[in-house]
């Protein structure tokens, strides 16, 4: 983050030259610009501000964002040995396929109906982070 923030600083005139270099060496980077990295005196500087500002009153975020599972797809599975399929909206028309095994139609099974987390969680959350944000 803070390599970006260099660049940032730099208006990204320079991409990995002497003026990034300068900065990124002012600012506690260390080895080859393209890979600078935090030195021992930046990583003591960055844990001290991260131990002042405390815990990220946030859900974790997670990049990149997860891929949509299959979970939520039509499947079809074969009744007499549980093959299963997902099945994609280009073929539904088509109907369900014939199991390879048993060479007898699958059943179509739509996506189950994924349950809402728990919103009291979600209400005490946002309570604690707009109190964070009243205290400044």
């Amino acid at each position: 983050m803070v390599h970006e923030i260099c660049h940032a600083i730099d208006d990204c005139q320079s991409g990995h030259g002497a003026d990034f270099q300068g900065i990124a060496q002012v600012v506690g980077l260390e080895g080859p610009a393209r890979m600078a990295h935090a030195g021992e005196s930046l990583k003591v500087r960055l844990m001290t501000i991260s131990k002042t500002l405390g815990p990220y009153p946030h859900r974790a975020l997670n990049f990149p964002p997860p891929r949509p599972s299959n979970a939520s797809r039509n499947k079809a599975t074969c009744m007499q040995c549980g093959f299963e399929v997902t099945l994609l909206k280009r073929w539904e028309s088509y109907g369900a396929p014939i199991c390879p095994k048993d060479h007898i139609r699958m059943e179509q099974t739509q996506p189950g109906v994924i349950e809402a987390e728990d919103s009291q969680d979600d209400s005490i959350k946002t309570k604690e982070i707009r109190r964070a944000v009243s205290k400044k």
